[in-house]
């Protein structure tokens, strides 16, 4: 098989997934809300509140943790004597 067989062969992939996943973007229906998310009682919404403001900080707590573990590791490294020369 030639390389241009293969560019051709790969290009048709491309292609084909292309179009499926905006067919299948396309075919979704619409999502239908939680009860939860649309109630107008007090506590339900308090609920739906904690959980968004708990769900929302995760991630940048995540993110906001492995800056500073990996500002920790290079203010370690930069400590670290070089080896003795021979």
């Amino acid at each position: 098989m030639n390389s241009r067989q293969s560019t051709v062969d790969g290009r048709q992939w491309w292609v084909v997934a292309v179009v499926a996943i905006v067919a299948l973007a396309l075919w979704s229906g619409d999502a239908d809300a939680c009860s939860v998310c649309f109630d107008p009682k007090e506590q339900k919404r308090a609920a739906f509140m904690i959980t968004t403001i708990l769900l929302t900080s995760l991630p940048l707590v995540g993110v906001f943790g492995v800056i500073l573990w990996l500002r920790k590791l290079a203010a370690s490294s930069d400590n670290v004597a070089p080896p003795p020369a021979e």
